[in-house]
């Protein structure tokens, strides 16, 4: 330790001071070996003498005497590398010890190496307070409790730099102090704390007025931007929100690598209640001043529009109130996956969606949520079931500085419906109570949980971009199929729909009841229980042989796939359409993802559409083994499934017996006969756009350019449906981008192109029941 030497001492002139400390200094290093053997020699509390250590043995073996050592921290450590020796550091005496004791506040201060260093000295900067006086610790304390930050006021309190505390409370404190009557024994202690804490606090104020006007911000001072309860806007994930701060408060990844981490509360959907949620923001550290709207996130009064942010939130946030239980809908824009809690991927979801925040907790990782949803069951709650402070995260809200709740009672169920649907009763009641709250609306987190049809993920959309659906009617009349086995298909998904509906699996096309008035029906939509008894053709084991298993076989493009997706539509239920590849072929994955897929279309009373299945219905062949287990897994899960399940397969005639006596209904598909291709090609080509051509000088004449003898002169070609729309689609494209008219020439052309194999001619219809196409 450098002596302590006044250097207003005018018996000791500077130069000889400042030679004085140097040579301390450059001797250091001899003080420090003297030292060592000091307490080698003469020994410390710490250490034992060698002599005094007891020996079993006089053998070198590690571990083989019974004592402990002490380590310490050399002089040569270095931030987190540790240079451990065996004897103390030098300490203070008691004396200085006791004298630092008896003082009521310490301030420390260290050098500041972000100032010019002038002539080998650097400047100092404030680096911390310690509070040692119990009274004043204890006056403190209630102040600092409204900021959720709690000092113990049997110990003393110390206050780090940047001393967020000190600069959000310092009015409260200043009010304190100047509240007390003179012949308070508090009074001077406080004001030696508020004297102490102003020229601390001055230099903030300084750099914070020397930019007020200009709405600029150093890094090192954006912290004073978000005091508890501080409305943030933010534009986290490419989505604007507003939050409340919690704190905020620097981190970093690496010495050179610093942010600022604020810790925010959102409300969000959790499946069963909208409650309060944490959430981690951060602000990357950036040189210089910044305009405070070009943050990522900052206080919403600084917005250009803040009343525009307001009413564009509580509209987000009023269509979140219709997206309680599971909705299908239509979704057009990025979607985000998260693989892990801080690490997101971008997906392009073009296509019907499911939004189900509900099975999003249940079949994504709850570790991968960005904030605890955890429910916070409050010691004060009442009876107000519209208190959605009851439920919030965190030990506060804006509108009431002292609500105080606890964490989880350990008798109250958590999560009492997570993993359950939520009743229609529950959504009616959740969207009364958020519309009473008006102003709690725009705090809505801009994200929902759901499932993307075509990717087969779990990821979480933009609330925005959220449509309703545009139902697909045409398709179940294209469908060129037997009429009355077409209405066959449909009727039964229609009634199995609704006969297997329950409170966790409720209509996606309406919500008022079949036209069945029978009482079964009418007490499973009431939410009631109906009465167990054994329909007729129902197996005897409960939950066994529920499901409507549609089988449909035949050749590549006769309409299989159509069929499912045309019944969908005008059934209006959602579609789950599986490869083989989303369920894969390996045994210990197959019976997971296939029961997990299956699952979840019962819970949204979705069609499921399993395309090209016969890997899984193949007959059985004791030479492998492999494959037989993948078909008897298959069986396992199909016989226990409640929902529809439509089957495609181009070999029938290699299906398991054990899969033909599980299909509820079986419909084979021929090879399009002559006139089947010719509603095809009615079904396609007017579809396209008006075809003009001139006609006689007059270049915007629309002119007939095919006529029904051209449609009878296509259908004569052996194409498959498929191939048929094909051929259409290129036709059409080189017409547009050549500003052709749509021939027949030109059609036929295109046939050869698509498909040079095609040929004209009377086909050979194969030995099937129906035949089909749209």
């Amino acid at each position: 330790m450098v002596p302590s030497i006044r250097s207003s001492d005018s018996n000791v002139p500077q130069g000889r001071l400042l030679r004085f400390q140097d040579a301390f200094l450059t001797n250091n290093s001899v003080s420090e070996f003297v030292w060592k053997w000091r307490c080698k020699l003469l020994g410390s509390a710490d250490i034992d003498r060698e002599e005094d250590l007891p020996r079993l043995t006089d053998e070198e073996e590690v571990g083989g005497d019974p004592v402990s050592k002490i380590m310490y921290e050399g002089p040569k450590s270095y931030f987190d590398s540790y240079d451990w020796v065996d004897y103390p550091p030098k300490q203070i005496s008691k004396e200085t010890a006791r004298e630092h004791g008896r003082v009521a506040i310490i301030v420390f201060k260290v050098k500041d190496h972000e100032k010019r260093c002038i002539s080998g000295r650097l400047p100092l900067k404030y680096h911390a307070i310690e509070v040692q006086n119990l009274a004043v610790v204890s006056a403190l304390a209630s102040v600092f409790k409204k900021q959720d930050y709690y000092i113990s006021e049997t110990e003393t309190a110390i206050f780090e730099a940047p001393f967020h505390l000190l600069f959000f409370c310092q009015d409260e404190i200043k009010q304190l102090s100047a509240g007390l009557a003179a012949d308070d024994e508090l009074a001077p202690y406080l004001r030696l704390f508020v004297n102490t804490m102003n020229p601390i606090l001055r230099d903030i104020h300084t750099k914070l007025n020397s930019l007020s006007g200009s709405g600029l911000i150093s890094f090192a001072t954006v912290w004073t931007l978000f005091p508890r309860g501080a409305t943030v806007y933010s534009t986290d994930l490419e989505s604007e929100f507003l939050c409340k701060v919690l704190k905020a408060e620097y981190s970093s990844l690496s010495a050179d690598e610093q942010y600022l981490q604020i810790c925010v509360k959102v409300i969000r959907f959790n499946g069963d209640s909208f409650v309060w949620t944490t959430k981690m923001l951060r602000l990357n550290s950036f040189s210089g001043n910044k305009p405070i709207k070009q943050l990522r996130h900052y206080p919403v009064e600084h917005h250009a529009d803040m009343a525009g942010v307001y009413d564009r939130l509580q509209q987000r946030g009023k269509m979140m109130l219709d997206l309680q239980d599971p909705q299908h809908r239509s979704y057009n824009n990025v979607a985000l996956h998260w693989q892990d809690s801080k690490t997101s991927t971008k997906h392009n979801v073009e296509s019907r969606i499911l939004v189900d925040v509900s099975g999003y907790r249940k079949y994504q990782d709850d570790s991968l949520h960005r904030g605890s949803v955890k429910r916070k069951w409050s010691n004060r709650r009442n009876e107000d079931e519209d208190d959605l402070d009851d439920w919030a995260i965190g030990a506060w809200d804006q509108s009431s500085n002292d609500y105080d709740f606890s964490d989880a009672d350990a008798n109250q169920p958590e999560n009492r419906t997570f993993g359950r649907q939520i009743t229609e009763s529950q959504c009616q009641r959740n969207k009364e109570m958020m519309l009473r709250r008006k102003d709690d609306l725009p705090f809505l987190y801009g994200l929902v949980g759901g499932f993307a049809l075509k990717t087969k993920l779990w990821v979480e959309f933009y609330i925005e971009d959220i449509e309703p659906i545009i139902w697909n009617n045409t398709a179940y009349s294209h469908l060129v199929y037997d009429e009355e086995q077409k209405d066959l298909i449909l009727s039964f998904v229609q009634h199995h729909s609704f006969a297997s509906a329950t409170p966790a699996s409720v209509s996606f096309a309406s919500r008022s009841p079949p036209n069945d008035s029978s009482s079964a029906a009418t007490e499973a939509l009431s939410g009631k229980a109906p009465r167990r008894t054994l329909a007729p053709g129902e197996d005897v084991i409960i939950g066994k042989g529920q499901g409507l298993v549609i089988l449909l076989s035949g050749p590549t493009g006769t309409g299989k796939t159509l069929m499912a997706e045309a019944v969908a539509d005008r059934a209006q239920r959602p579609l789950v359409s599986l490869q083989a590849d989303n369920l894969g072929s390996q045994v210990d994955t197959l019976g997971t993802n296939l029961r997990r897929f299956l699952t979840m279309a019962a819970e949204w009373n979705a069609v499921v559409l399993l395309d090209e299945a016969d890997v899984f219905m193949a007959e059985r062949d004791p030479g492998n083994i492999h494959r037989n287990e993948l078909v008897s897994i298959f069986l396992r899960e199909l016989e226990y499934f409640s929902g529809v399940l439509f089957l495609t397969t181009n070999l029938y005639e290699t299906i398991d017996s054990a899969f033909r006596s599980r299909v509820s209904l079986h419909q084979r598909f021929s090879s399009l006969s002559q006139d089947a291709r010719r509603k095809v090609w009615h079904n396609f080509l007017p579809c396209l756009a008006p075809q003009t051509q001139e006609v006689d000088g007059d270049a915007g004449a629309v002119v007939p350019t095919l006529s029904e003898a051209d449609i009878n002169e296509l259908s004569v070609w052996q194409l498959n449906g498929r191939e048929i729309q094909n051929s259409v689609k290129m036709a059409r494209m080189w017409c547009d981008r050549k500003g052709y008219a749509m021939t027949l020439d030109r059609l036929e052309s295109c046939i050869h192109a698509t498909n040079p194999s095609a040929r004209k001619g009377v086909e050979v219809v194969e030995d099937y029941d129906q035949e089909g196409y749209g």
